[in-house]
């Protein structure tokens, strides 16, 4: 328990820990708030003081399937899983972590996004897209569940990431919340089997392309398939006749 608080805020940090509804003490506490407040008082977005750490979770897929991800997301060497708790009934609670503060020029979500994609390109498991937010909870490790009698276990203690690794993501994913102006160009003739060899070389989209259906009608996000087609369209030129017949 210590070690993952150490490791997850600082020593001057105020950390929210209680019921889904109350602030309560540490030792009865079944969540956490996943970065420090301002203060107590209340648990918003608009009160945390720093927005360092980011929660990953599938609630969507088998136990089994969760434990196979956080593996390989493991191997990977572009970011570090800082920790992963098991919430003792049936998901993991993955917490990529900062050493550093975000800098004003990248917002918190735009980071969130591209950890989002970043595992779901190595995984294919759609993450939950509630956990997007600064003061999200998650699960609190060595609380015993009362509905099923299991102890939340802290099964993985990583390492912090550097925000550049972050940012290096947001902007291999084409993500942004600011608006862009797409252009493409119409007269390309490359076609659906050369934009095919092209595409799965483009980290990422290729993972999103594939499993557009599952993911999309399930959270609610076709605005986001119309984003990432623009998006492809303006990074590779090709017509989008091509990419949509490709898709």
């Amino acid at each position: 328990m210590t070690d993952f608080l150490n490791l997850l805020f600082n020593e001057s940090d105020n950390i929210w820990h209680g019921s889904l509804s109350s602030f309560m003490p540490l030792n009865k506490s079944e969540f956490i708030c996943i970065n420090p407040l301002k203060s107590l008082d209340n648990r918003t977005d608009a009160n945390v003081s720093s927005c360092r750490n980011f929660l990953i979770e599938w609630d969507g897929a088998t136990l089994e399937q969760q434990f196979t991800a956080l593996e390989k997301i493991k191997e990977s060497t572009d970011l570090n899983v800082t920790s992963a708790v098991y919430s003792g009934s049936k998901s993991l609670h993955i917490i990529f972590g900062l050493s550093d503060e975000i800098p004003s020029s990248v917002s918190y979500r735009d980071m969130w996004a591209a950890i989002s994609a970043h595992c779901f390109a190595i995984t294919g498991l759609q993450n939950d897209m509630s956990c997007k937010n600064p003061s999200r909870l998650s699960r609190m490790p060595t609380f015993i569940r009362p509905d099923t009698g299991n102890e939340q276990t802290l099964i993985y203690l990583g390492k912090l990431n550097r925000s550049e690794q972050v940012i290096k993501l947001v902007k291999e994913y084409g993500i942004s919340s600011t608006i862009r102006t797409y252009n493409c160009s119409i007269n390309s003739t490359m076609g659906v089997t050369e934009f095919s060899k092209v595409i799965k070389f483009e980290k990422g989209l290729y993972s999103l392309i594939k499993s557009a259906p599952t993911w999309a009608s399930s959270t609610n996000m076709y605005p986001e398939i119309f984003k990432i087609t623009l998006w492809a369209i303006d990074e590779t030129g090709v017509p989008y006749e091509t990419f949509l017949n490709y898709a």
